[in-house]
């Protein structure tokens, strides 16, 4: 009887984590769950490249469902959110249209060589505060390569980003005029979000990669990510709130981008 009950309790708590790993995403990047089932990755027609040395990657993140819609910013309330009339004051959490989906992170997560990696950019990425609004929403940097924070705005912002595996750049305050705060990150980190307590709806998501290898959906939900050596990769597309989604066993041929198209669910 005690060996029974001391089994069924093991089995309880072996359940109770198996459950707590996949909510959470398993022992990869916690802080964006993976997406519900979806449709498999859907081939597109490859492309002829000039370089034949390398290959690609292209293709397009689509969504089936009810895309939430989008809805007006507080920054339209805000004089001094209203000095850059190209800003929309639309909410970017989710920007979906005709089927696309823009703003998804796409980046090699297997198959590549370490030895392969180019060194990173000497441009550093940015990220800018205008119209009381993080433009990108979504952004990609190479770790080793800098990125610049800037204020475009007549307004105090408040850059408030707490990595969970980097230093910086923590809590700070930026304003009128500042000088672009710089970081450089020590290791790589998915969905770091930056927000701005002073201007609650702002919010915008790096991703710290340690090569090169990955894009984010644009408007038409296209994205493409060159200079791939020959292999077979895996490919993992994030959303900030829709979650993950796998590609799998996608070979690069060299002088040729191989397409793919992933669906997220609403």
């Amino acid at each position: 009887m005690r060996a029974t009950k001391q089994r069924a309790t093991t089995t309880s708590l072996l359940a109770c984590a198996l459950l707590f790993a996949s909510a959470c995403g398993g022992a990869g990047d916690d802080s964006v769950p993976r997406s519900t089932p979806a449709p498999k990755p859907v081939s597109l027609p490859s492309i002829e490249l000039d370089d034949k040395e390398v290959g690609a990657l292209h293709g397009e993140v689509r969504y089936v469902g009810d895309a939430p819609t989008r809805f007006e910013l507080g920054a339209r309330k805000k004089p001094e959110c209203c000095t850059h009339p190209e800003v929309d004051h639309m909410s970017d959490v989710v920007v979906a249209t005709d089927g696309k989906l823009a703003g998804v992170f796409v980046t090699v997560t297997r198959g590549y060589d370490a030895d392969d990696i180019p060194p990173a950019p000497s441009a550093p990425a940015h990220l800018d505060q205008r119209g009381c609004v993080y433009t990108p929403h979504v952004l990609g940097v190479q770790l080793g390569q800098a990125l610049q924070i800037s204020n475009s705005d007549p307004a105090t912002h408040n850059v408030n980003a707490k990595a969970k595996k980097n230093d910086g750049p923590g809590n700070r305050n930026m304003g009128e005029g500042q000088a672009p705060l710089e970081v450089r990150f020590e290791r790589p980190e998915a969905s770091i979000r930056f927000k701005c307590d002073i201007h609650p709806w702002m919010e915008a998501w790096v991703h710290v990669e340690e090569h090169p290898w990955f894009a984010v959906s644009a408007a038409d939900g296209s994205f493409r990510i060159p200079g791939l050596p020959p292999g077979t990769y895996t490919v993992e597309a994030r959303h900030p709130t829709q979650g993950r989604l796998l590609a799998r066993d996608l070979v690069v041929e060299a002088g040729r981008s191989t397409g793919f198209a992933l669906t997220f669910e609403f």
